[in-house]
């Protein structure tokens, strides 16, 4: 639409300018033919006067349209020659009353010609600086008529995306449209958008690659106690689990705050959210202590169905299921994996922080972890849950406090500037902490040696 708008104004400058110099021509012919006595009759002056006075139309239509220092001297030679043009055909000497020198003619036609004139300069300059506005209009912007430097693409490109609303975006994607598949590939690969994390102690840095990035960048202030948890709980050689990391803004967060000390394991089944996880981790140099792994936490190991509420990098809520079944929209298969079989049978350390936000299935997560719960390395959990004390908030409080936990600690939410109404929120945390041993419990090495599979 811009565009357009711009092909317009250039059109219509254009034809002003092609208006302005075919009056130059026509009036200057004419009015040299009258003054130099060259008419052939009175018809000619007849002819003449009529070309002047459309001269002076067009100059006045100008004047009323245009703003510029030139208009001015196009009304005032409107208004001159219309003057000029009109004592002479009232002159009873004049060309339509008898023979005379028709003086007033003549000047008359002069005038025109001189306002013509500028009324070709203004419609020149007004062509140039529409030029102008059509490129910043397209994105492109340079001080040199017909000529878009690299330099001059590259920085309006750059302004043009960040200006608030989607018209960047919209730009980007009228772009990408426009190359071959080769560059647009090049382009989606080089081309990476950043924006900072709402993380005051940090500089932590994420990839906007979709809209849902926006909810991402206000991690902290969405979950501020899931931050305090964190810089208050997980230490250097601490391992800490992030089920359900979708981008990572915790993970980095956790690996920041010690300063990379601290192995940080991220689990994200989705692949879009799972791509900008690791892009996340390489872009904030945390390759040494996070690690993406990309498949769900669950119950039992095996194939489960993820259906997605939307294919954007950073969307939650997506439906996960034991079941295959056939073919829906917007469903992949994806692993699931229990947390004892990853750590009993691959070796990964045993965590002793977690964050479980998964959406809904945080017992499935639980129930698939039953044995390392009971660890004494595991030290501490926060969870997401239910708002009312339903039965999937008390099966998981049973469950911790098998395996050793407290009774938990609800966070309150308190408003804030992007989330004014806390309590309309449908999901609450809850931190759990393992109880101090009690005399007589078992040692590590005696539960370690009885919770070790024996080898055949």
């Amino acid at each position: 639409m811009l565009a357009s708008q711009a092909g317009m104004s250039c059109a219509r400058s254009l034809g002003w300018a092609a208006g302005s110099l075919g009056i130059v021509i026509v009036g200057s012919s004419a009015s040299w033919a009258t003054a130099s006595g060259l008419t052939v009759d009175g018809s000619d002056d007849e002819v003449v006067a009529a070309l002047a006075i459309v001269a002076a139309v067009a100059l006045g239509v100008f004047a009323l349209t245009r703003r510029s220092w030139l208009t001015g001297v196009a009304l005032l030679a409107a208004l001159a020659s219309v003057a000029l043009i009109g004592h002479d055909l009232k002159d009873p000497a004049g060309p339509f009353g008898g023979p005379g020198p028709n003086i007033h003619l003549q000047w008359g036609i002069w005038v025109a010609l001189a306002g013509s004139i500028g009324l070709a300069l203004a419609s020149v300059g007004q062509l140039v600086d529409t030029s102008r506005h059509a490129g910043k209009a397209l994105g492109l912007q340079t001080p040199v008529l017909g000529s878009f430097s690299d330099d001059a693409v590259v920085k309006d490109v750059a302004k043009r995306l960040g200006r608030p609303g989607e018209q960047g975006a919209d730009l980007l994607v009228t772009l990408a449209e426009q190359l071959r598949a080769k560059a647009a590939g090049r382009l989606v690969e080089e081309l990476t958008p950043v924006r900072e994390l709402d993380y005051p102690r940090h500089s932590i840095k994420l990839v906007v690659s979709s809209p849902e990035i926006a909810k991402r960048l206000g991690s902290v202030e969405k979950e501020p106690f899931t931050v305090e948890w964190i810089e208050r709980s997980v230490r250097a050689s601490d391992v800490f689990y992030d089920v359900g990391a979708n981008v990572g803004a915790y993970s980095l967060i956790a690996a920041k705050v010690t300063r990379n000390r601290a192995k940080v394991f991220a689990f994200e089944p989705a692949a879009p959210s799972f791509r900008d996880l690791a892009r996340n981790v390489l872009l904030n140099d945390c390759a040494e202590s996070v690690v993406p792994l990309p498949f769900a936490l669950w119950s039992k190991t095996g194939l489960l169905s993820l259906t997605f509420r939307s294919v954007s990098p950073g969307a939650s809520r997506h439906r996960v299921s034991g079941e295959l079944g056939p073919d829906k929209p917007l469903t992949e298969t994806i692993v699931g994996i229990r947390l004892d079989d990853l750590v009993e049978r691959f070796g990964v350390p045993v965590p002793t922080h977690a964050k479980i936000d998964v959406d809904g299935y945080e017992l499935e997560v639980l129930r698939g972890a039953r044995r390392t719960l009971a660890r004494p390395e595991w030290r501490s959990i926060i969870v997401e849950l239910d708002p009312e004390e339903t039965p999937r908030n008390r099966a998981v409080k049973t469950l911790l406090a098998d395996a050793g936990f407290d009774r938990g600690l609800r966070h309150a939410r308190l408003p804030s500037r992007r989330y004014p109404h806390p309590e309309e929120r449908p999901d609450v945390y809850w931190t759990f902490t393992r109880r101090p041993r009690q005399p007589g419990s078992r040692s590590l090495r005696s539960w370690t040696r009885a919770s070790t599979p024996a080898t055949p």
